[in-house]
């Protein structure tokens, strides 16, 4: 299943929008502003997501350890909900340039998270190895503690200095 969902990876393209937000809600600076080319998030799954990705936006630049932050909002759309588990959005995978995963992490939470409201979620990745600067790219994975549904997936190309 999770190689299936390698491969369609890149046939599902769909914009990924948001700002920098902290998880109580105020606006942030992202770490270096960048111009990007037309870098896109590559989601799988059901549309219109109700998982934002707010950091790292596609095209951004980071340095390590980076931050990643989501806003869950199941209540924009029932049909395609993003599964939450144990205070759990998912899991977070940093790969680099060579498509070597460099860190992993899971997105969590300290707040309700059993609410129909909006719930942030967040990790902060480092690596123990040297990570060379360039192009990166996380990959978010959603909970599935059932093991038995279509495992959505978020991948964000952003860069590394």
């Amino acid at each position: 299943m999770k190689k299936a969902l390698a491969l369609l990876l890149p046939a599902l393209v769909l914009f990924g929008q948001g700002c920098p937000i902290d998880l109580g809600g105020n606006q942030v600076p992202s770490d270096t502003p960048t111009t990007p080319s037309n870098p896109q998030a590559i989601q799988t799954g059901c549309s219109p997501k109700t998982i934002s990705v707010l950091s790292p936006l596609p095209g951004s630049t980071h340095s390590l350890p980076v931050t990643v932050s989501v806003l869950v909002e199941n209540d924009k759309n029932p049909n395609c909900i993003w599964t939450l588990f144990e205070a759990q959005a998912g899991s977070v995978q940093l790969y680099d340039r060579t498509g070597a995963e460099v860190g992993s992490g899971s997105l969590v939470t300290t707040q309700n998270w059993m609410t129909t409201g909006p719930v942030g979620f967040s990790v902060v990745i480092d690596s123990a190895m040297v990570v060379p600067p360039g192009e990166a790219h996380i990959v978010i994975t959603e909970e599935d503690p059932s093991g038995m549904g279509d495992v959505q997936t978020i991948e964000v190309p952003f860069n590394l200095q």
